[in-house]
């Protein structure tokens, strides 16, 4: 299950003007940087939270991504035009049992064989009485979304202030394209950005 969330950031106007005169390729890079590096702290709690388990292999599974799943399209989809959507999760099958929990259910056998341990025999059929949730990921964001806002304001003023900086290098080289162009006659510069 994802989470949509939308926030609001101080300067935020100031922020949709300098990036709408970006071109659409750099902006959207703008925010997908910020994104990544603002869901570090929930990531770094999620992989803490995380039940051990013998190998550890839950924690081990979390990742930041900017890449979909098919079952994820459709709150992607949703996301502003001049917005990117990263997601945070456990690239482990097992992970959403883990965080949500599972119902009692029947365990059948299959293909004429025993439900066995190695040394205990079972049958052919048990009733598995289900587990409890044990949240990670919702437990991670819950403890760090207000300072994932945080570091995705400042890292993304700071991504523009590089733009900024790059595309005058470029104007001065008389190598500035048509999109940066736009950008730096907008009036906003490094000195701009920086002055907020």
């Amino acid at each position: 299950m994802a989470v949509r969330v939308q926030f609001k950031i101080d300067g935020a106007k100031e922020l949709d003007n300098a990036l709408s005169q970006l071109p659409k390729a750099t902006g959207k890079a703008q925010i997908r940087s910020a994104l990544k590096k603002a869901a570090k702290p929930i990531k770094i709690a999620a992989e803490a939270n995380a039940p051990g388990g013998p190998s550890g292999d839950i924690a081990r599974s979390i990742i930041i991504s900017t890449k979909v799943k098919a079952r994820q399209r459709s709150q992607a989809a949703q996301a502003p035009a001049k917005g990117a959507v990263i997601f945070v999760g456990s690239t482990s099958p097992l992970a959403h049992l883990i965080e949500f929990g599972t119902q009692s259910h029947d365990i059948a056998i299959k293909k004429k064989s025993v439900l066995s341990d190695g040394n205990t025999f079972f049958g052919v059929e048990i009733i598995h009485p289900g587990t409890g949730a044990r949240p990670f990921l919702r437990t991670a964001w819950d403890a760090h979304k207000k300072e994932a806002v945080i570091i995705f304001g400042r890292e993304v003023w700071k991504n523009l202030e590089r733009t900024a900086k790059r595309f005058a290098k470029q104007a001065q080289a008389g190598k500035l394209g048509k999109g940066a162009t736009k950008f730096f006659r907008s009036g906003i510069t490094s000195g701009s950005v920086l002055g907020r």
